[in-house]
């Protein structure tokens, strides 16, 4: 049944990072089940955006739906926050990394954050293009742990009530723009 939501378990014990790539685990197994869409990028999507959003409350970020493309829209990437542009996915390209060149040409800092499988190839891919020391390349499950033990003062006590906030702040983006409501989070 496709429309019940992505579910995930958190205790106590696990880190941040887990707890994220179960998610990412979970999304994947879903795109597979779903013949071809897109998923996990989605997820990834959202995920970023929500962590985003609670990291800089006072930055406005312009959400839009997974399947709106970068390029028709007009957008530089996914986010675009002060001089830094946000590209989000779980397979990094060479059509990427041009679209991140033709960042760093406009005066603007690409910054890729991918999963841990995408990031090795993400690397790779910009040393070909030889962009390698001027692109940042973040795997997701760091990105939102800094963010966790920054907003939480090293209290990992905490950690458990700022990734249920992640989680309402994602699923709140989803029911705002995403059609497919059987992306939302729910924790078991």
């Amino acid at each position: 049944m496709m429309n019940r939501p992505l579910r995930i378990q958190m205790d106590a014990s696990q880190t941040v990072q887990s707890v994220v790539a179960e998610l990412i685990k979970v999304a994947e197994s879903r795109q597979r089940e779903s013949g071809g869409a897109m998923v996990a990028d989605v997820v990834l999507q959202h995920l970023v955006g929500a962590k985003i959003q609670l990291a800089l409350p006072g930055v406005e970020l312009n959400y839009r739906g997974f399947s709106v493309a970068d390029g028709p829209s007009g957008s530089q990437g996914d986010f675009l926050v002060k001089d830094t542009v946000v590209h989000v996915t779980t397979a990094p390209s060479e059509a990427l990394i041009r679209k991140c060149v033709r960042n760093l040409e406009s005066n603007l800092r690409p910054l890729i954050i991918t999963t841990e499988s995408g990031l090795v190839g993400a690397k790779f891919i910009a040393g070909i293009q030889e962009a390698a020391r001027r692109i940042e390349v973040l795997e997701v499950g760091q990105f939102i742990a800094t963010t966790v033990f920054r907003s939480n003062g090293f209290d990992l006590t905490k950690s458990q009530a700022y990734l249920r906030q992640l989680i309402d702040t994602y699923n709140g983006i989803i029911e705002r723009c995403e059609s497919d409501h059987s992306l939302r989070i729910e924790l078991d």
